[in-house]
């Protein structure tokens, strides 16, 4: 028979082990990552896009970037681009037409509020910010302003929700490393693809990550609330 004390601690060390599997414990976490995001973000923001104190180490970076030029890595580096707007309407149509086919509606819904309203979001930080592309050999022409980047927060919105998806739908560890590895991979190729392209800074590709991480947790620490409260 066990001890008052053996069994209070037992019950104690249940529930640290549960804890982190609840809903309140995901909301915070979620939580504390999307503000540490957002600091993150605003403070690059200040440094890089308002008082421009980093632009001598940014054109370092891309003409280090541009010794790494060749004519397979171009072809690479445009596939990337190119291929950038089909892939997030396939994702986004597809994840789409999964949910709706299950009539899972909330699941559509928010992975409307996620991607597409993310990059609304991106519009209107692009409007505020307005800073200049840069002026260097770029191999494509891009439109509108430079800081943050909507390539580089696009894959992350994708990455994001491709890793949630994958974490909500299994538990098998090697499924969801698989898709840590293959987000994050897609993020900073994206990314990357951008400053050897001679369209962004690389603070832009960093801020737009930054940004990207900071709406989907958020979105997903709202999500988690609403579901909580659905189920009470």
């Amino acid at each position: 028979m066990q001890s008052p004390v053996a069994t209070t601690h037992h019950h104690a060390a249940s529930r640290f082990g549960e804890f982190p599997q609840g809903p309140a414990f995901q909301r915070v976490t979620l939580v504390l990552a999307a503000i540490l995001s957002v600091i993150a973000f605003c403070w690059l923001a200040q440094e890089a896009a308002i008082e421009g104190e980093y632009i001598a180490m940014e054109a370092q970076w891309i003409a280090t970037v541009f010794t790494w030029r060749s004519p397979l890595m171009d072809q690479i580096m445009l596939g990337y681009t190119r291929t950038h707007d089909l892939f997030m309407v396939a994702f986004i149509l597809g994840f789409m037409g999964f949910h709706a086919y299950q009539r899972h509606w909330p699941q559509v819904r928010w992975i409307v509020a996620v991607v597409p309203g993310g990059m609304l979001a991106n519009l209107g930080l692009k409007a505020f910010f307005h800073r200049a592309r840069p002026e260097f050999d770029s191999m494509i022409h891009a439109h509108g302003y430079s800081f943050p980047s909507g390539h580089a927060i696009a894959a992350a919105l994708v990455a994001g929700w491709l890793i949630y998806a994958t974490c909500l739908s299994t538990r098998s560890l090697v499924w969801r490393s698989a898709s840590v590895a293959l987000g994050l991979s897609i993020a900073v190729s994206v990314a990357f693809s951008r400053v050897y392209l001679g369209v962004h800074y690389p603070m832009d590709v960093i801020a737009g990550a930054l940004a990207g991480a900071a709406w989907i947790l958020i979105c997903l620490a709202l999500k988690s609330l609403l579901d909580s409260d659905a189920t009470e």
